[in-house]
């Protein structure tokens, strides 16, 4: 695992301390929490991830020094990396190889010098994954540090007697009228980022009327009143010539269609 935290990560910390900050600093709010000191104690235990998980900053003489690192620790990892198609089909022997790789190369202890020059130990996959996430800080990609994208694609294994029957797959070129269907289905990353702001302007909304109420609340403004029923009106009834009540608005309607009330007329 990577000791440094992806760019959508540390943004859910932050608004986390966000989040927590406006809370305290609310009375009305402040008012409805039994033991305000837990809250501190989250804010301390996030803004302390925040700071020791966060890449640092470097300098273009370290960034080029962690870039030769990146590269020649990428380079020893991959030796005797299973394929994608050794991990997919499982032909004999893909289990050891991948179990040496993964003993031998991915989670091999190697030392380092940190930017403040300290000396430290981590696994390799760890360090290059943590040289990564700081040459790319900012980066939005969630994929930026995964290793996967370096995986062989040249198998060393026979194939024939995989547990996994394969085919072999060709790379697909998409025609200009699939990729802007797709376009127009899923949006662009412009257009997934702007959907990303609205969402937090949402969250932000959500919060400030919730605040808004118990603001209501605390002031005992009361709310509405709900509205009333609109009852049925009623009419008044008359005694027709057949000696039934009748409602006033029907009254010649029934004396005309009446057998009884025609004859007492």
């Amino acid at each position: 695992m990577s000791g440094y935290l992806r760019p959508h990560q540390r943004e859910d910390l932050e608004r986390e301390v966000q989040g927590i900050d406006k809370t305290l600093s609310n009375p009305h709010s402040m008012a409805r929490i039994e033991d305000p000191g837990v809250l501190l104690q989250r804010k301390r235990k996030l803004a302390s991830q925040l700071e020791y998980l966060t890449p640092p900053d470097t300098s273009g003489a370290q960034r080029d020094a962690l870039t030769q690192e990146e590269r020649e620790l990428r380079e020893w990892i991959t030796e005797g990396m299973p394929s994608d198609q050794e991990m997919r089909r499982c032909p004999p022997g893909a289990v050891g190889k991948h179990q040496r790789w993964e003993k031998f190369r991915a989670k091999a202890k190697v030392q380092f010098k940190d930017i403040t020059g300290k000396i430290k130990e981590q696994t390799a996959l760890a360090r290059w994954k943590d040289i990564v996430l700081t040459l790319s800080k900012g980066d939005v990609d969630k994929d930026v540090a995964n290793f996967e994208r370096y995986r062989p694609r040249t198998s060393s294994l026979n194939m024939d007697n995989s547990v996994v029957d394969g085919k072999t797959f060709v790379g697909v070129a998409y025609s200009p009228e699939y990729e802007e269907g797709w376009t127009r289905v899923f949006g662009t990353p412009e257009e997934k980022r702007d959907q990303s702001e609205r969402d937090t302007e949402y969250e932000q909304l959500k919060q400030e009327l919730a605040d808004l109420k118990a603001l209501i609340a605390s002031d005992g403004v009361e709310a509405a009143p709900e509205p009333r029923k609109v009852r049925k009106q009623k009419f008044e009834k008359k005694t027709a010539k057949c000696g039934r009540k009748i409602d006033v608005r029907g009254l010649s309607r029934h004396e005309l269609a009446c057998s009884k009330c025609k004859a007492a007329a």
